[in-house]
């Protein structure tokens, strides 16, 4: 199943477009997109889910394994093709570790995908309340995060968590819109 709205893992910041890299992938997106699910499907993966937007090179893919949930997220490069691309032959290298008799390693490097929170509803924009694709002026961002601000923070009645979590979104704005 391919979501057009970017489902980023907690935690891991976009990297600026102006610092993504040029790949050397010659594959187009179908291609690259049928050997993830080929991958995920030989280590008896299911519920695939391929996130990202028509816009963005960013690609996040979630799926499960082996009663567990996993995340693959990758954003070095600057088309979501080769984004897609890197993901899908990473999962085909870590599938490549078991098969050559060192699996205990493979499962060592899957605990870290694992590790990855559950992707939030709709990322920054959910945060700030706007509709998915929207970009706001920086005007606009900023008298958003002003106000949510004096009602979140923890010395005027938010919680902690609720602050990290403005704050977190603020920041993934401010980086995906180029606002300084």
């Amino acid at each position: 199943m391919e979501i057009n709205e970017l489902q980023w893992p907690d935690g891991i910041i976009i990297t600026p477009r102006q610092h993504r890299q040029k790949s050397m992938f010659k594959v187009d997106y179908q291609t690259a997109r049928a050997h993830i699910k080929k991958q995920i499907k030989l280590m008896r993966g299911s519920n695939v889910k391929i996130t990202s937007t028509p816009e963005q090179a960013p690609v996040a893919v979630y799926f499960n394994s082996g009663g567990k949930s996993y995340c693959f997220a990758c954003d070095k490069f600057k088309t979501k093709t080769s984004n897609l691309r890197a993901i899908g032959l990473t999962i085909e290298s870590l599938r490549a570790i078991k098969r050559h008799g060192s699996s205990e390693m493979m499962e060592q490097a899957f605990r870290g995908f694992e590790a990855l929170p559950a992707p939030k509803k709709s990322g920054w924009r959910s945060v700030f309340d706007y509709e998915s694709g929207y970009n706001p002026s920086p005007f606009d961002l900023k008298t958003r995060f002003r106000n949510l601000a004096k009602r979140l923070h923890p010395d005027h009645g938010g919680s902690e968590g609720e602050w990290n979590a403005l704050n977190e979104a603020y920041q993934q704005a401010k980086i995906e819109l180029a606002i300084n």
